[in-house]
């Protein structure tokens, strides 16, 4: 369970070593897949659990299931992310929490796309987090 955390500061050490360095973060789809790695290593921490019942809770004052609150949410964060970066080539702060959102999405909705979102989450979780170990030998 470490190593989500170890990712983390790594994203974040590599997201401000390509802020201050490099014009990199102007290209969209590069900050995009930046937040993107984040989003899915918080998912895998217990704030990606804390997240989650936080949406269970707000499902339940709603009267709706959380699969029905995660899909909504899913849908109006990739309209955001759509228009966001469609209108302006440019990633701002909320295509950017929209995006950290996904894969926490993914993991607490329910229906045909959570198996495969949740699988995609854990998949790309383990693949940087090996690749990682590999490449350090620790």
């Amino acid at each position: 369970m470490f190593l989500p955390w170890f990712m983390l500061g790594f994203l974040g050490a590599l997201y401000w070593l390509l802020k201050k360095k490099s014009n990199l973060l102007s290209k969209w789809w590069v900050t995009l897949i930046l937040f993107l790695l984040f989003g899915i290593f918080i998912a895998q921490t217990i704030v990606g659990g804390w997240i989650g019942s936080m949406m269970r809770s707000i499902s339940g004052w709603m009267g709706m299931s959380v699969g029905a609150v995660a899909g909504a949410i899913l849908v109006l964060a990739l309209v955001t992310i759509y228009l966001d970066c469609r209108h302006d080539k440019k990633a701002d702060t909320l295509a950017k929490i929209s995006v950290v959102l996904l894969p926490l999405l993914f993991v607490f909705a329910a229906g045909p796309i959570a198996p495969t979102g949740r699988n995609l989450t854990d998949a790309l979780s383990n693949l940087f987090t090996h690749g990682f170990t590999a490449v350090t030998g620790a």
